[in-house]
């Protein structure tokens, strides 16, 4: 068993020598290290490590690096007086190389296109060859099977087929056909090389139900308490079908709050708030701590559809690996889409996210918003994220 221990440990050096350390990195370590002193190692153990690893390591880019390029590069533009296109040196990584660029967001995106785009054409070249290749290759072995099929043939005018001379002649069209495949071979080859850093995005979908009426939820001067305590006076807006409004505001504004008051949460309040009959709504809260188990069994405990649940989960980058493995054992942004993919597949007409990209990669991050954008459903959302706010809200309701 030390030798998967070792081999485990390289894996981790070889993660951290990449500059990937976060606090999954150092629990696993932290569990390493106490297998290393124990006389007897249950073999599940070390498999469940690596899984764990491998979980981490399959996240498609660097959490912390996107949401500086996103969120606080705006902030530290707005404190410096800069504007946010002003060059940051940021570290992306993929998973199979690192890669360090300089500017901001817009920079690396129009980098990646460009690289993507690229790597796409050469795909579809070397697809042509090879393809123009394996033709060749079976004509030249029917031209072989053919021609060393005339050895044994009737005589021409009298005379007997030379055996020696077709054989000779089989022999170089088979050769021909041999190196063609050498060809292939060598084309498939460096087809391999390409694609390997395109980061897809998968197509997601909502499962939201349609309601009668146009009006769904309104707030009329509420105001919310702690202790006695107002911390959010007379607030008023509507929520109408089709509205994507956010909620702005410093933290412990009373954002969160918000939310839970429409959820019918116990909420301390004064003023009116009307919701309209039959409404189902699905909530993506700001914690997850709460989380346990596997995915197929968190599923069955939410009453969802296991397969569209895990469908939506390999969309945001997982893999079946991960789906017997415990959620504790999840990154914060595994985490966070595990609760995403749940809400996907919730059947709702209003979806209230509260604070949903923590944590979440670039490529995830592109694929909910063009999601938002290409559904015409109801979203009432807080989130620190100001591109995405500016991209899809219908409404900003600032407390």
């Amino acid at each position: 068993m030390n030798e998967f221990l070792i081999e485990l440990q390289a894996k981790l050096n070889e993660a951290k020598s990449k500059g990937l350390i976060n606090s999954d990195i150092d629990k696993i370590q932290g569990q390493l290290n106490k297998l290393k002193v124990q006389a007897e190692i249950d073999p599940n153990t070390i498999s469940n490590l690596v899984k764990q690893l491998e979980g981490v390591l399959n996240q498609k880019i660097t959490i912390s690096n996107i949401n500086i390029d996103r969120g606080n590069a705006v902030k530290e533009a707005q404190k410096t007086g800069r504007e946010m296109g002003q060059q940051i040196s940021n570290q992306i990584r993929n998973e199979v190389n690192s890669v360090i660029q300089k500017g901001n967001f817009t920079t690396w995106w129009d980098n990646k296109t460009n690289q993507d785009n690229f790597e796409i054409m050469q795909n579809e070249k070397i697809k042509k060859d090879i393809a123009r290749l394996n033709e060749s290759a079976r004509q030249a072995m029917l031209w072989s099977d053919k021609v060393e099929k005339t050895k044994n043939g009737t005589k021409i005018s009298g005379v007997k087929a030379d055996k020696g001379a077709i054989g000779h002649k089989a022999a170089k069209m088979a050769k021909r056909s041999k190196v063609i495949e050498s060809r292939i071979n060598k084309a498939i080859i460096e087809k391999s090389k390409l694609l390997n850093n395109i980061e897809e995005q998968s197509e997601l979908f909502f499962n939201s139900e349609k309601l009668s009426g146009n009006n769904l939820i309104e707030l009329k001067d509420v105001s919310i308490y702690y202790n006695e305590k107002c911390v959010l006076k007379n607030i008023s807006f509507n929520v109408e079908k089709g509205d994507r409004v956010a909620i702005c505001g410093k933290n412990g504004g009373g954002k969160t709050s918000i939310l839970k008051l429409m959820l019918g949460e116990p909420i301390k309040h004064s003023g009116t708030l009307y919701k309209s009959n039959k409404l189902k709504i699905s909530y993506i809260s700001q914690k997850y701590d709460w989380l346990d188990g596997t995915l197929i069994n968190f599923a069955s405990c939410n009453n969802l559809d296991k397969t569209k649940f895990l469908t939506m989960l390999t969309k945001l980058g997982f893999n079946r690996s991960q789906f017997d493995i415990c959620i504790n054992n999840f990154s914060e942004g595994q985490k966070k889409k595990v609760l995403i993919a749940k809400s996907l597949c919730e059947e709702a007409n209003i979806y209230v996210w509260d604070e949903p990209l923590n944590y979440i990669d670039v490529i995830s991050r592109i694929q909910i918003e063009n999601l938002i954008k290409e559904s015409n459903i109801t979203l009432i959302f807080v989130e620190h994220d100001i591109a995405f706010i500016n991209n899809l809200a219908t409404k900003i309701i600032n407390i």
